[in-house]
């Protein structure tokens, strides 16, 4: 079986739910692509995990430049 799918990874009924959409090329090869998560009925898309460190550090070497 291959192709795209989404899967319900974690569930904290009745307010919160984790889906991901991933890519199946096999039936043990799965590559995430992009993670919801549904919140009390709205759907949001969670931020990759490179744009949030990006944003921390950008962040912090500001705050340092701005104290030297």
């Amino acid at each position: 079986m291959a192709g795209i799918e989404f899967m319900v990874s974690e569930v904290m009924e009745p307010h919160l739910f984790v889906m991901r959409k991933q890519k199946r090329d096999g039936p043990e090869k799965v590559t995430p692509m992009i993670t919801y998560y549904v919140l009390d009925g709205s759907i949001y898309q969670a931020p990759q995990l490179c744009n949030v460190f990006s944003a921390r550090v950008v962040r912090s070497v500001s705050l340092i430049c701005i104290f030297c």
